[in-house]
């Protein structure tokens, strides 16, 4: 998953996530959440589908989430 998609995802800048990376910074609480919200995901498409078909997947508005995509999802509920 390329940087850029994170901090869209986290709503951060690319420098917050690249020092992340490098242990540089901890992420917020919440955004923990997140991550691994989306670590859960993306490890149970893997299931079914190739790494690259991971990311377009998670990004993908699919018909049994009721034409959500997964990111959508982590999101709205992080947000109740």
């Amino acid at each position: 998953m390329l940087s850029a998609d994170f901090s869209n995802i986290l709503e951060t800048t690319l420098e917050t996530v690249s020092l992340g990376n490098q242990e540089r910074v901890c992420p917020q609480f919440e955004k923990v959440w997140i991550l691994l919200d989306f670590d859960i995901i993306i490890d149970r498409l893997s299931d079914f589908y190739r790494p690259m078909e991971n990311q377009v997947v998670a990004f993908q508005r699919h018909k049994l989430l009721h034409g959500q995509d997964p990111t959508d999802l982590i999101l709205s509920r992080r947000k109740d």
